[in-house]
């Protein structure tokens, strides 16, 4: 009895390490360079323009009662109220969570001692190629419209739009699109000096093989996280600029020193 299980052991390691093998010779053989050209790209709607006053008033709020231009404190203080007042009670605990929307947390960025962007980032969840029994991609997609349905009753239809990433199932990870990027901007609204982004990001692959009725299967699980981002690109467009020269001025220093030192 314990050789058969012992011999068991050895031909499931066996074809486990064989079928491994064959995952990397595939991935080897792949130009992922040429399937980023499918990466989804926004594109730009013809949607009904907002009211200039409701742009005007609306363009400084982040969420909630949180404003752009907050000092640190003031901000952490919004923060630690609005993550209080969105949690809900489930039968299976309590959640953050707005309008059926759940997430974990809020990030926050400062540009000058100010508030510039918020994240609003939801939970992982994932897809496997055993869609019964691990979930699907209508569970990431329910997501995307829960959160979708809500900035479109304040804000009309997104200004800007990107397909659905598609799936591959002979190619790991399955979503090519996500190769270079771990990042996809799915829906964009333009509110004055203000941005919105519905993000759809890749959290981590999980792989696996299982022995499914005799025979040795290699399955893919791909976490995405659905999060919402609300920020000036203004000030963003600023720091990169800043963030550029620094990095001239620092290549330079390192020049001249390379230069100078004999």
């Amino acid at each position: 009895m314990n050789k058969t299980i012992l011999r068991g052991v050895m031909l499931l390691i066996f074809f486990s390490c064989n079928e491994r093998n064959k995952i990397q010779e595939l991935n080897k053989s792949i130009n992922y360079d040429s399937l980023y050209s499918i990466k989804p790209k926004l594109e730009l709607q013809a949607v009904k323009e907002l009211d200039p006053n409701f742009v005007k008033e609306d363009q400084i709020k982040a969420i909630g009662d949180i404003d752009f231009g907050m000092t640190k404190s003031e901000a952490k203080l919004h923060i630690r109220r609005f993550m209080k007042e969105s949690i809900k009670t489930w039968q299976f605990g309590e959640f953050n969570q707005i309008g059926g929307f759940h997430f974990n947390n809020v990030y926050d960025e400062y540009y000058k001692g100010k508030l510039f962007y918020l994240k609003v980032k939801g939970d992982s969840s994932f897809y496997s190629d055993q869609s019964g029994q691990h979930g699907s991609i209508s569970d990431i997609e329910l997501k995307v419209e829960k959160v979708s349905t809500l900035l479109k009753k304040k804000f009309g239809e997104p200004h800007y739009l990107a397909r659905f990433p598609t799936q591959d199932h002979s190619l790991p990870p399955y979503f090519p699109e996500f190769y270079k990027d771990d990042v996809i901007v799915l829906q964009r609204w333009e509110i004055g000096k203000k941005r919105i982004d519905i993000l759809l990001e890749k959290a981590y692959n999980h792989e696996r093989t299982e022995l499914i009725d005799s025979n040795l299967i290699h399955i893919y699980n791909n976490y995405l996280i659905v999060s919402v981002e609300i920020y000036l690109p203004e000030i963003v467009n600023e720091i990169n600029v800043n963030k550029k020269m620094k990095k001239g001025e620092d290549d330079k220093k390192k020049s001249d020193f390379d230069n100078n030192a004999f």
